[in-house]
């Protein structure tokens, strides 16, 4: 164990975070006179107004963007921003170079890519659609909640199937999303921001008919249309820190498919390890579950809905990744058990078999077999290539072994959890890719 692992990265963001606030702070704060002198401040105010929809839409260039890392809550506060112009709504309509980023309390917020025609949610951009969106965006666009209400009734649901793939992390999800991607008739896109965010807004605020409206929105406009691509299905993976949402999306899109993607613990352990050491919160919650299981718990809390009644007995190099294992797959059995209709995917059962899988899978999606071979084509490249988490980067950093005393703590939570104890064949129930799928 090395105990400063990832701590130089640690520091250099926590110094870059604090010279940006402090710059963005005098920015912003001379910026809000200069609106008001102008007239820019009125114009935003006016804007909200159901009788303004046809000039609501506010086109904001980007200075100057900073985050902690991939995990930051993406925000307006992550910007240093200046105005633009207003344009009608169907500006966003009449160019699909424009993307759902996120939403707020009060404003939708879309990123312009730097080029017409770059589709942000494609693997050459990036492995995420969020990073793909701080790189190659250059404008935002706010557009006040009332009136984003008003542009997702227009759109309306998305034309092609609807389907949903949440994941324990480090198990090939990532993997899978570009596989869709290469067969050229699905639309992939890896953890958007704005599913993010509702998960946070429903875990603060509760159910709501309000709430529930503002989900199918952000759907709607995450799964927006593009001109010259009729899609057969949209993917949207969910980053595995927001999976307790899914039961919501699954009640509001009752005809939406549901995969989860699973690998052995200790495989999805020591692979998060390594990823962790790239980010610097990963680092920092590592550290602080090391000092007390009462970190253990708190952070549970805020991952899913198991944490209070969640018991981990250990905290090592292993701890947050067979955390991340328990807590999803007991959130994919409980889901299974509440009526949500859910298969698995098995990283292992892709390696050893993948034709056996990829016909399973695209049966499963309502999708040809005639796209077998264009969806394994997937197989053939890193996934996470355009990204901070490439195979290259990830193995300059050492792989933790399993001890016999970490074997014994893992089973001891394994078993509590009622899942599969290390050595055991992992397998869960409603395996879609384990042996002949009908």
């Amino acid at each position: 164990m090395d105990p400063l692992s990832g701590w130089p990265l640690v520091l250099q963001r926590l110094v870059r975070m604090l010279v940006f606030m402090l710059f963005r702070f005098t920015f912003t704060t001379i910026q809000k006179i200069y609106w008001y002198i102008n007239g820019t401040t009125h114009r935003i105010r006016r804007s909200k107004k159901s009788e303004n929809y046809s000039m609501c839409a506010h086109i904001l260039d980007i200075v100057l963007f900073n985050e902690f890392d991939i995990a930051d809550h993406c925000s307006t506060k992550n910007y240093i921003l200046s105005h633009k112009r207003f344009e009608s709504p169907q500006y966003i309509f009449d160019n699909d170079h424009v993307s759902l980023i996120t939403i707020d309390e009060e404003n939708a917020i879309f990123g312009v890519a730097k080029q017409k025609g770059m589709h942000l949610w494609k693997f050459e951009h990036g492995s995420f659609i969020r990073d793909a969106q701080v790189l190659h965006c250059k404008q935002l666009i706010l557009v006040p909640l009332n009136h984003f209400h008003r542009m997702a009734v227009e759109l309306g649901d998305p034309k092609g199937q609807l389907i949903f793939l949440f994941h324990t992390s480090r198990c090939g999800s990532t993997l899978v999303s570009q596989m869709m991607q290469t067969t050229g008739k699905c639309i992939s896109i890896s953890e958007p921001e704005s599913i993010n965010a509702m998960a946070r807004w429903y875990k603060c605020k509760g159910d709501s008919l309000e709430f529930r409206q503002l989900c199918q929105d952000v759907v709607r406009w995450t799964c927006r249309p593009y001109q010259n691509i009729t899609p057969l299905a949209y993917m949207v993976k969910v980053m595995p820190l927001y999976n307790y949402i899914l039961p919501v999306f699954g009640e509001i899109y009752p005809c939406s498919k549901c995969l989860f993607m699973y690998r052995d613990v200790i495989k999805v352990a020591q692979s998060f390890y390594r990823f962790s050491r790239a980010l610097p919160s990963l680092v920092l919650l590592d550290t602080v579950t090391k000092l007390s299981p009462r970190f253990d718990e708190e952070y549970l809390d805020w991952v899913s809905s198991l944490g209070k009644k969640f018991i981990y007995k250990f905290s090592d190099d292993l701890s947050l990744g067979v955390i991340f294992v328990t807590v999803n797959c007991k959130l994919y059995s409980e889901f299974r058990l509440n009526g949500l209709k859910v298969s698995a995917l098995r990283y292992e059962d892709i390696v050893k078999d993948k034709h056996l899988a990829a016909k399973a899978i695209l049966k499963f999606c309502g999708l040809p077999m005639s796209l077998e071979q264009d969806f394994l084509h997937g197989l053939e490249f890193d996934s996470q290539q355009n990204s901070d988490f490439s195979q290259m980067l990830l193995a300059k950093h050492r792989e933790p072994p399993l001890t016999l005393e970490t074997e014994r703590l893992v089973n001891e939570v394994l078993k509590e959890n009622g899942l599969p104890i290390i050595g055991d064949d992992w397998l869960l129930e409603g395996t879609i890719t384990y042996g002949n799928y009908q």
